[in-house]
C-alpha cells in the first residue's frame, strides 16, 4: 500500500517539517513516530523553569531516610499505650442507662464454708472474688486439696456465683503444691498453651506455665483466655510464688465479664449478641528480618510458634 507525503505529514502532526517519502514507500518501512527533537531544540522551545523558592522544600535524603526508620518504629511500638478511642475504629454504639435487669448478687459469706477456712469477699459491692483463707497458719495446702477433692460440687457452686475464688495466706513453695490443688479439682487440665503471650513449661511439674515471659513494666490488657478458640479453657489457675517488694508491675489482674455485661447498656449488649465478635491479629514469621518485626517491644509469638500444634 502506497501513502502520499500529505498523508503522512497528517498521521505524523507536523505539516512543516520536510518528509521525503519514495512512491513505493510502503506500510512496513514508514515511521510510526517522527524523530526525537534534539536538546538545542528543547532548549529553544520550553519555557524557562521556575526560579527556585528562598527556602526550598527538600526531599529526604539517603541519611535523613534512615534516621526516619527509628521514628516510625517507636510510634507504632507506642499504640497500644494510647487511649482505646484514639486507635481503634470508631463503633457506633447506643448511648443508654445502665441495666436495671441485674441479677441477683450472691451473699458476701458463704453459707457451706468448712470450718478450717474463712471465707469473704474482696469487693463487697460487686462480690468478686470470694477470697478463702485458712483459720489457722497451721492449715496446709494438702489439707485444702484434700478437702476440694471430695467437695467439687461445693467449690463449683463457688466459682459460678463469685466468679473466682483466690486462696490466700497458705504456705505454697512449689508449683507441683499448686498443681495439686488444680489437679484436686478437675481431671481435664492440659497442658498444651495456644495462647499469644510467651510461657515456657514449668520444671517438676506437668500442667503448670509460666504465666508471661514479658517484662513486668509491659501491660496485658484485658482479655478473655484464648476465647478465639471452638473450645476455651473452662477455668484457669493463677499462682504467685514469689512477689519482690521493690517489683514495680507484673500483676495479673481479673476482670468479672458478667459484671461488664450486666453494668452494659441493653442497647449495647443487643448489638454484641446481634453481631458477634470477630478477632484479627497478624503474628509475624520467626524468619522475619524486618526492623518493625525483630525490634517489636510488644511482640508476641511467632506465626511458626503461634501454629506448631
Amino acid at each position: 500500500m502506497e501513502r502520499s507525503n500529505a498523508h503522512l505529514q497528517q498521521q505524523l502532526g507536523k505539516k512543516d517539517e520536510q518528509v521525503t517519502v519514495s512512491p513505493t514507500t510502503t506500510m512496513d518501512t514508514l515511521p510510526l513516530v517522527s524523530p526525537p527533537p534534539s536538546r538545542e531544540t528543547l532548549r529553544e522551545t520550553l519555557p524557562a523553569a521556575p526560579a527556585a523558592p528562598d527556602d526550598p522544600v527538600r526531599r529526604p535524603t539517603r541519611r535523613h531516610r534512615w534516621l526516619l526508620w527509628p521514628l516510625l518504629a517507636a510510634v507504632v511500638a507506642a499504640l497500644p499505650l494510647l487511649p482505646v478511642e484514639v486507635w481503634l475504629p470508631h463503633m457506633d454504639l447506643p448511648s443508654d442507662d445502665l441495666s436495671s435487669t441485674a441479677d441477683p448478687l450472691p451473699p458476701l459469706f458463704p453459707a457451706d464454708v468448712p470450718s478450717f477456712l474463712n471465707a469473704t469477699c474482696l469487693d463487697s459491692e460487686r462480690r468478686f472474688p470470694l477470697v478463702v483463707t485458712p483459720v489457722d497458719p497451721s492449715v496446709s495446702i494438702e489439707r485444702v486439696s484434700e478437702w476440694v477433692e471430695r467437695n467439687r460440687d461445693i467449690v463449683t457452686g463457688w466459682l459460678d456465683a463469685y466468679g473466682a475464688v483466690l486462696l490466700r495466706g497458705f504456705a505454697v513453695e512449689e508449683a507441683a503444691q499448686f498443681e495439686r490443688v488444680a489437679m484436686a479439682y478437675t481431671d481435664r487440665l492440659d497442658n498444651i498453651y495456644l495462647g499469644t503471650s510467651p510461657r515456657e513449661p514449668v520444671t517438676n511439674s506437668e500442667f503448670v506455665f509460666t504465666a508471661s515471659e514479658f517484662e513486668s513494666w509491659k501491660v496485658v490488657p484485658m482479655h478473655c483466655e484464648m476465647s478465639f478458640l471452638p473450645r476455651p479453657p473452662e477455668h484457669l489457675f493463677f499462682f504467685a510464688k514469689e512477689m519482690p517488694p521493690d517489683m514495680v508491675g507484673g500483676e495479673t489482674p481479673l476482670v468479672d465479664m458478667r459484671a461488664v455485661a450486666r453494668e452494659m447498656g441493653e442497647a449495647t449488649r443487643a448489638v454484641f449478641e446481634r453481631k458477634g465478635i470477630r478477632y484479627v491479629r497478624a503474628y509475624p514469621s520467626a524468619r522475619s528480618s524486618h526492623p518493625l518485626d525483630k525490634y517489636d517491644p510488644f511482640k508476641t509469638k511467632s506465626y511458626e510458634a503461634m501454629f506448631r500444634h
